[in-house]
């Protein structure tokens, strides 16, 4: 009995001590993010990049070899006590946001964001063809934006109202879903705490709106997006199958990061899930993208998701070639964010676009090569590992890897990969360790 006692201390140690080391690498994630520019920017980059692959690693490391559970629900008169305060915190932060917008209003001049939406509804709402290149900001503008990251926005189109509050309300939405499914958490401050750590970012661009963090808040909608992968993550500890592949085309219809994970997600779902689970999903996923967007924008023209990924080409090119401060460097290149300033800077026989084209290059072979390794070692340790863990790892190892190699890095982007690190650690205290596995060596 005894031996048994020790044996559970020692896997609840083993929690606490990789969720320690998780925050850690949250934390230099935290600091890089916001004050980056304070730092040189290949160390701030390396330094971003690391902590938020390191995280991932962690969770497989701590996890390997362990058999988990879920902690059942558990309802608590405490919880809505946190909620409450949270929410009340939520509040202050969104006037805050709401004095904001008044004194930044959108202007194409400063960012095209926000301009690009708010065009795209507009057609919508007038029947014209939404996906029509934008002339009106003074120069040719091809539409690369996909359908959830326009549509959303159509309520502040026909109301008439500051489209950026349509960002803050799908953010409160995905923090009221996550939270619905934190009732296990049997001690309030852990909850809180929690609670805490999810609304740092949003805090951290409130507050810190001028500087260091620029327009987050008021010139994108990275919230949005952010709130996408935070429901993205949520999904997969979901019995819902329908609920997962409405989320999976939610993210691919804003963003296509997860693409090339995809493949992994489906052959890792396949060895461990019922397969009618996984069709469901398949279809749910597939409805939704005919639906949302081959049907009513696709259809009309079959070049024009070509068209707008080739404009990123022409997008990076300019980037590469800005200089805003006068050093000569492109801007957003030395944020201090990803891999594109080691190329600018070390291949400079080579012509700009011979650089980006390198970049990309590298890009998609080690995006492949990483998806096809953590696949290879998957088939490996399958046993020894479960798999809704290692979903939630290599997807953090994944886009931590895809966004440090992207052809601009701007550092909005970051904060996507900031709410991934968020939702694993929090998914990951859900997580009981009920036993060690008995075949927690390598199998085949």
């Amino acid at each position: 009995m005894s031996h048994l006692s020790l044996k559970n201390n020692k896997n609840k140690l083993n929690i606490t001590g990789a969720n320690m080391l998780m925050v850690i690498f949250l934390f230099i994630q935290l600091v890089t993010f916001t004050w980056g520019q304070y730092f040189p920017p290949k160390l701030n980059a390396l330094l971003f990049f690391g902590s938020s692959i390191g995280i991932g690693m962690v969770c497989m490391i701590y996890f390997y070899g362990k058999k988990i559970i879920l902690e059942k629900k558990e309802k608590s008169n405490s919880h809505f006590v946190v909620l409450a305060i949270l929410l009340a915190i939520i509040g202050i932060l969104m006037w805050i946001n709401h004095t904001i917008f008044l004194k930044h209003p959108i202007i194409a001049k400063e960012s095209d964001v926000i301009p690009t939406i708010i065009e795209l509804c507009q057609r919508f709402i007038s029947g014209n063809e939404v996906y029509a290149p934008i002339e009106k900001f003074g120069y040719h503008l091809p539409v690369t934006y996909l359908p959830m990251q326009w549509v959303p926005y159509l309520p502040a189109a026909y109301l008439d109202f500051d489209y950026r509050y349509i960002v803050l309300v799908i953010w409160v939405i995905s923090f009221l879903i996550i939270f619905k499914s934190a009732r296990n958490f049997n001690n309030p401050k852990q909850l809180f705490s929690y609670g805490v750590l999810f609304l740092t970012p949003y805090f951290l661009s409130s507050v810190l709106v001028d500087k260091p963090i620029g327009g987050i808040m008021f010139q994108t909608v990275e919230f949005m997006v952010a709130a996408y992968y935070i429901l993205l993550m949520k999904s997969i500890n979901s019995k819902n199958a329908v609920w997962r592949g409405i989320i999976v085309g939610i993210c691919l219809m804003s963003r296509y990061s997860l693409v090339l994970w995809l493949p992994l997600a489906v052959i890792v779902l396949w060895l461990n899930e019922p397969r009618k689970k996984l069709y469901i999903t398949l279809v749910t996923l597939l409805i939704f993208i005919v639906c949302i967007y081959i049907i009513p924008f696709l259809s009309h023209d079959w070049m024009a998701f070509y068209k707008g990924y080739k404009y990123y080409d022409n997008a990076a090119l300019g980037e590469w070639t800005v200089s805003y401060d006068g050093s000569g460097l492109p801007h957003h290149l030395f944020r201090g964010f990803g891999f594109a300033s080691f190329i600018y800077q070390y291949t400079p026989n080579l012509p700009i676009e011979a650089k980006i084209a390198l970049l990309q290059k590298i890009h998609l072979i080690a995006s492949l090569s990483l998806v096809g390794l953590l696949n290879i070692f998957y088939l490996k340790i399958k046993r020894s590992i479960d798999y809704r863990i290692f979903l939630m790892a290599s997807f953090k190892i994944y886009i931590a890897l895809f966004l440090f190699l992207i052809q601009v890095p701007y550092q909005y982007l970051m904060l996507t990969d900031v709410y991934i690190s968020i939702m694993l650690i929090w998914e990951l205290s859900r997580y009981r360790i009920v036993n060690q596995l008995p075949q927690a060596e390598t199998t085949t």
